[in-house]
């Protein structure tokens, strides 16, 4: 509608064929501009449609990934009850370690003090054993010198390794 026939329409009584006109003319045309019509808002559900799927598809995805994070969070849960067991049974074996290494240094003890008992005592059998010997040698001789033994049982001694 031009500007000439607006106002021609502004100058009288709005007649309802006017009416049709300005609609038809400029106003519907201006609602069309400003508001979507039927063709875009069909394109545009078309389109919310072809979302609503794809979201649809990633909401099964979710759950699917949802439940692969619950049987994941299951077996960390099931991991950490067993490191806990492990620990407990590595504190009872670290225990029992200490006990064994505390009997071990026990009876390495009593052991050793033994020992010292033992090489106390050899050091005075030797000792002994050295003052037997010569003892006997001056013994032999003696005997042999004034003949109370003969040169054969001097021999027969002195085989036996005694002196």
């Amino acid at each position: 509608m031009t500007k000439a026939e607006i106002k021609k329409l502004g100058d009288g009584p709005l007649t309802l064929r006017g009416l049709i006109v300005y609609n038809e003319k400029v106003f519907l045309p201006m609602l069309e501009k400003k508001f979507a019509g039927k063709k875009e808002f069909n394109k545009f559900r078309k389109e919310m449609l072809g979302f609503k799927k794809e979201m649809l598809g990633f909401k099964g995805e979710m759950k699917g990934f949802k439940g692969e994070m619950i049987e994941f969070k299951g077996d960390m849960l099931e991991f950490k009850a067993k490191m806990e067991d492990f620990a407990i049974e590595m504190i009872r074996f670290k225990t029992k370690t200490e006990k064994t290494q505390n009997i071990l240094l026990t009876n390495m003890d009593t052991v050793l003090k033994k020992l010292d008992i033992l090489l106390g005592e050899k050091k005075v059998q030797d000792f002994q054993d050295d003052k037997r010997k010569k003892m006997c040698k001056l013994m032999v001789g003696a005997a042999a010198k004034h003949k109370v033994i003969t040169p054969g049982q001097v021999g027969q001694i002195n085989r036996w390794e005694v002196l």
